[in-house]
């Protein structure tokens, strides 16, 4: 089987230009002549570049959700948001632990970040500072000048986005929406657009079509 250095050797550049070269590396400067010899000799040896492995995430996150298992199976809403969230931390290879009250102060240890589900007292946002690690609030922010927040709410999301246009000194701000399809097929209409002409008329904003 061929290796690296065979093909340095036959194209008469260095074993580190061969491996930049078949790594399509965008940063390597060389000359096209260089590449083409590289290629070749790869070729007329047979040489097969091995699959990378995928390094598996040493990111760990802390989800403290407001809600109890009890609670979320009362109201999917939560639960439908941390299964989703839940979901895309096992394809992006992060590990995470479910922080609840039970725990007593027990800390999981070496944790890289939080992400708050839900909706926090006083009391609990002082529990999940103590943590002493970066927080993302999620579907509320406790104090929007210093958390960062993902807003999943319909209302709250689109208020915001117009707080935002208004404040940049806008007149006229139009709305793009359409017919939203649930997961059964059925159609309805797009939830933001009620919230968007009502918003519209308490503000006294002329609206775009």
């Amino acid at each position: 089987m061929a290796t690296i250095k065979d093909i340095a050797n036959l194209a008469n550049v260095s074993i580190t230009t061969v491996s930049r070269v078949l790594n399509y590396d965008e940063t390597l400067n060389v000359s096209p002549e260089t590449r083409r010899r590289v290629f070749e000799s790869a070729e007329d040896l047979s040489y097969v570049v091995a699959p990378k492995k995928k390094k598996k995430s040493k990111w760990r996150v802390g989800i403290y959700d407001s809600f109890s298992m009890e609670e979320e199976l009362v109201d999917t809403y939560y639960l439908s948001i941390r299964v989703a969230l839940e979901k895309k931390l096992i394809d992006k290879q992060i590990e995470f632990y479910r922080i609840d009250e039970e725990q007593n102060g027990n800390k999981p240890k070496n944790l890289d970040g939080i992400l708050a589900l839900g909706t926090f007292k006083k009391k609990d946002i002082e529990k999940i500072l103590d943590f002493g690690k970066p927080c993302i609030f999620v579907d509320s922010n406790p104090d929007p000048q210093y958390y960062d927040s993902v807003i999943i709410d319909f209302n709250s999301a689109t208020r915001k986005a117009l707080d935002h246009l208004i404040e940049l000194g806008h007149e006229f701000i139009g709305f793009i929406g359409g017919v939203e399809t649930d997961m059964y097929g059925n159609r309805f209409k797009d939830l933001r657009q009620d919230v968007f002409e009502k918003y519209l008329k308490e503000k006294n904003i002329s609206m775009k079509s």
